[in-house]
């Protein structure tokens, strides 16, 4: 990928992630760090913040080919394509699988490590069909 093209969709991923972390920060305030088990799911309404998502996150062209994976199924082969973007704050991911029959299934995610009151946190947000913010929380 072309630098200044790098640059510009790494610019818009750390501006669309400012506004989540706010997002987050105010929900952790609010979470005991301590009761969760496996892990902690928190989906929040944000319709406003999708578009965004759309427009700075799934529709931006990621530039590391991080793995493909052939898979062999009774109906044929599949393949399991991961691209992302790694920056110091997070890293965005996108996985892609293509089915042998041709269907094409894209999801997209945003994973980052934090520690809060000295526990160290895996976090990974994403939204849904709906336009809901989900964020799953996991001790490490």
């Amino acid at each position: 990928m072309e630098e200044s093209l790098r640059k510009e969709v790494e610019e818009k991923f750390l501006d669309f992630l400012s506004y989540v972390m706010a997002i987050l920060e105010e929900e952790l305030s609010e979470v005991d760090i301590n009761q969760i088990d496996d892990y902690l799911k928190i989906a929040i309404e944000q319709p406003d913040l999708y578009e965004d998502w759309l427009e700075k996150i799934e529709t931006a062209p990621l530039p590391d080919l991080d793995k493909i994976e052939k898979l062999e199924f009774s109906d044929g082969i599949h393949l399991k394509i991961l691209y992302s973007l790694k920056t110091p704050k997070a890293t965005h991911f996108r996985k892609i699988r293509i089915k042998s029959d041709g269907e094409v299934q894209e999801r997209d995610f945003i994973e980052l490590f934090k520690e809060k009151n000295g526990v160290k946190l895996k976090i990974r947000f994403f939204f849904d069909i709906y336009g809901n913010l989900i964020f799953e929380i996991q001790k490490v």
